[in-house]
């Protein structure tokens, strides 16, 4: 996708520390969904440390590429991505 949206000769060093970022987020996430699963968070805390986890992780790649480049990867701006599960 890296490669379509932002071209062949983007910084690879960004786009590793993206998906880095990317990584380390599904990682979290099924971390939280055994905490759910084991009834360590309900339903609400689950919703709400996904959607911070998320919201990190869009800050921290929006820094990384940068507004523009952040637009053209996503296909949205940050702001519009914030609470990605609606409680």
């Amino acid at each position: 996708m890296a490669d379509v949206f932002l071209d062949e000769s983007f910084d690879r060093r960004k786009l590793e520390q993206v998906e880095n970022l990317q990584i380390a987020l599904h990682k979290q996430q099924a971390v939280l969904y055994q905490r759910y699963e084991a009834g360590e968070l309900g339903p609400e805390g689950y919703v709400e440390s996904f959607n911070a986890l998320l919201n990190a992780t869009f800050v921290n790649c929006e820094n990384i590429l940068g507004q523009e480049n952040f637009l053209k990867l996503f296909g949205t701006p940050r702001s519009e991505l914030a609470g990605f599960i609606d409680k």
